[in-house]
């Protein structure tokens, strides 16, 4: 039911950009921690993308009107189904 991998990153991230804020506001003002920042940010969304970045696509009058809805993964995931129909 729960992604603890995903729970653990999200706390992990949590955890680091706190810690970073933490040494932007009392320590240093630097340049170099907001960088820090935006790479583990941008760590996180990459590390997560597989999963999150899909497309739905809704075609009305398949199935004799009854509609389809096709799912696809915009980034392929090593262990998930993916559709092969682009």
């Amino acid at each position: 039911m729960f992604n603890f991998e995903f729970l653990a990153w999200t706390v992990g991230l949590l955890a680091t950009l706190a810690a970073l804020a933490y040494v932007f506001v009392f320590l240093i003002t630097h340049w170099a921690v907001v960088l820090l920042v935006a790479a583990a940010i941008t760590l996180y969304i990459l590390k997560w993308a597989r999963i999150f970045l899909v497309r739905m696509i809704v075609d009305y009058d398949a199935n004799n009107g009854d509609g389809r809805v096709i799912i696809e993964r915009l980034l392929p995931h090593p262990t998930l189904p993916e559709t092969g129909a682009r």
